[in-house]
């Protein structure tokens, strides 16, 4: 029992802690990897997994990662309930407030509903960092297999047909592309919480607000495709970085394989110019990409503010009243 509350309370970061509030960390105060995070106990699933289409693919990298990914979709279901119980509460409380000054006796419900509301509150808070744990872990298991398959791969390969493979190509299969493929320990959960969470919260206004819910769902569609359009770009700008970074790791392996001919030649400022024109169109894409993500998160906080405005204010003016509980 006590092993199960330090687990849940992450009592084993507890030394570490200790140990930042009294000097900067080093590698050294790591603590011990856990076995089965190990990139050599890579679990073997991952080798079976077929990679012939991507949905599938990317499906199967996440059920592979085993209990972690199960823990992942309960722990955003038990999140997503939390998650509306809380606004609830706090409606609950909000109505017994009034009650409460002028009542007689203690007012215990409200007391109740605010013990409610802070408990919810702390084991949302508990809750949110066992997720980011879990998909952290799965995150670590994906990169982990996905890395051995490939080099496995690659091992296996006859000399002609690896001459046919681009150094950056295989620097990106076990960076960028396996990184890619672990997102979805991340993605998964947050798709389903979506879906969930909107299902719910449009139940839950149009309990609040009757008809009033329509306008705040007309004007989530109408901001949808924005956000389509803006993913993507994303994506195709993130493809464009993954093709560059290929040709200048490409173009760094070949200089240094022939780094003999190049000074005896003396083209070095030759070298330098195109090493440098490549790297500039790089850094052009990533500030698009830079610029795409700000567009991005300026559409996400926007975005609820713009909703709820609309639906209160289609509320008010059909004739609803707003009061602090609402």
């Amino acid at each position: 029992m006590p092993s199960l509350v330090s687990d849940i309370l992450f009592r084993a970061a507890a030394p570490i802690i200790k140990i930042g509030r009294q000097r900067p960390l080093t590698p050294e105060d790591a603590p011990p990897l856990p076995t089965d995070l190990n990139p050599w106990n890579a679990p073997p699933r991952f080798a079976t997994i077929d990679t012939a289409r991507f949905w599938p693919f990317f499906f199967s990298a996440f059920v592979a990662t085993g209990a972690p990914a199960r823990r992942i979709m309960v722990l955003t279901v038990v999140k997503l309930v939390i998650g509306i119980t809380t606004p609830l509460l706090l409606h609950r409380l909000l109505s017994l407030l009034p009650l409460a000054s002028g009542a007689t006796s203690f007012p215990i419900g409200a007391l109740l509903t605010a013990i409610a509301l802070g408990t919810m509150g702390m084991i949302g808070a508990l809750l949110q960092q066992h997720w980011y744990f879990n998909a952290l872990q799965g995150f670590a298991l994906i990169m982990n297999g996905l890395n051995e398959r490939v080099v496995q791969h690659a091992l296996r390969l006859r000399r002609s047909a690896r001459a046919g493979m681009q150094t950056g190509d295989m620097v990106n299969h076990l960076s960028s592309d396996t990184d890619a493929i672990a997102e979805s320990v991340f993605i998964i959960p947050e798709f389903t919480n979506t879906i969930l969470q909107t299902i719910v919260v449009l139940v839950v206004l149009w309990f609040f607000l009757g008809p009033a819910t329509l306008a705040a769902i007309a004007t989530l569609m109408i901001v949808s495709p924005l956000t389509v359009f803006v993913a993507k770009r994303y994506r195709a700008l993130d493809h464009v970085i993954m093709q560059l970074r290929d040709e200048r790791v490409t173009l760094m392996s070949q200089i240094l394989q022939g780094i003999r001919v190049v000074k005896f030649h003396a083209w070095e400022n030759s070298v330098r110019s195109e090493v440098a024109s490549v790297r500039s169109d790089e850094i052009h894409t990533k500030v698009k990409i830079v610029h795409t993500d700000a567009v991005s998160t300026v559409i996400f906080i926007s975005t609820t503010t713009l909703v709820a405005f609309v639906g209160f204010g289609a509320y008010v003016l059909g004739g609803g009243q707003l009061e602090a509980p609402l």
